[in-house]
C-alpha cells in the first residue's frame, strides 16, 4: 500500500504543470509566458501607416498600454550608410495617447502617425496640396522626363507642396500674377510675368522694373 502511495505521488511530481501567473492576465492582449511575463499582441491593422506585424499593439507589464501608429521618423540618427529614419510611433512629430492609441500630432503635420506635413496655409484655396512625388509628375514646368523619372527618397510621401492655379504662385499660392506678354523693356521678346500682389492697379515686375 505504501508502495502504491509513494508511486502515486511521485508521478503527480514528475506531470505536474505549473501554470504561468501574469500580471492581470496580461489583460487578454497578450499571451504569458515563461518567467511570468507578457509578450503583447501584434498590430493586425492593415489600414495603418505602419508595417503590419512588425511591432506589439499593446505594451506594459501586463499589456494595458496601446501603441500608436508608427512612421518614418522626421528627425533620426544614421545606423549606417543609407540608413536612417527607423519607423517610431507618431514619426516623432507628436504625442501618443496610450489609453486610447491615437497620436496628437504638433503644429504642421497630419496623418494617423503624423507622417505629412502640412501645405502652407492649405495653398489658400488655390492650388493643390500634393506630395512631392505627386508634383514632379503634374507640374507642368518640370524639366525632367516625367515618365521615366520617379522620387524615392524617403520623404517622397511626408513633404507636402502647393500646385498653384492658374494665375497664382508662390509657396501658399498667395501671390496673384498678372497676364505675361512681351517684355519690350529687354528687347529680347521675352515673356515676362508681372506680380500682382500690390493691389489693384499697381503693377511689379519680377525683376523690379516697370
Amino acid at each position: 500500500m505504501i508502495r502504491i502511495v509513494l508511486c502515486y505521488l511521485l508521478t503527480q511530481h514528475l506531470f505536474h504543470v505549473v501554470i504561468p501567473y501574469c500580471p492581470n492576465g496580461c489583460n487578454a492582449q497578450g499571451t504569458c509566458g515563461q518567467n511570468d511575463r507578457c509578450t503583447c499582441f501584434l498590430r493586425q491593422d492593415q489600414n495603418d501607416i505602419s508595417l503590419t506585424n512588425t511591432y506589439p499593439a499593446y505594451k506594459g507589464a501586463d499589456c494595458s498600454l496601446r501603441t500608436c501608429p508608427h512612421g518614418a521618423s522626421w528627425v533620426s540618427v544614421p545606423s549606417a550608410d543609407n540608413a536612417a529614419h527607423p519607423l517610431v510611433e507618431c514619426s516623432n512629430k507628436g504625442t501618443c495617447d496610450y489609453a486610447t492609441g491615437l497620436c496628437d500630432c504638433y503644429l504642421g503635420y497630419e496623418g494617423k502617425a503624423c507622417e505629412r506635413a502640412l501645405c502652407p496655409n492649405n495653398c489658400n484655396g488655390r492650388g493643390l496640396c500634393l506630395t512631392l512625388q505627386d508634383i514632379i509628375y503634374k507640374d507642368p514646368d518640370q524639366l525632367s522626363a516625367r515618365s521615366t523619372t520617379k522620387y524615392t527618397a524617403w520623404d517622397g510621401e511626408k513633404h507636402m507642396g502647393c500646385l498653384c492655379d492658374q494665375g497664382y504662385r508662390g509657396p501658399d499660392c498667395s501671390i496673384k500674377e498678372c497676364p505675361s506678354g512681351l517684355d519690350v523693356l529687354l528687347g529680347h521678346g521675352k515673356n515676362e510675368g508681372r506680380d500682382c500682389g500690390g493691389g489693384a492697379g499697381k503693377l511689379q515686375s519680377r525683376n523690379g522694373r516697370l
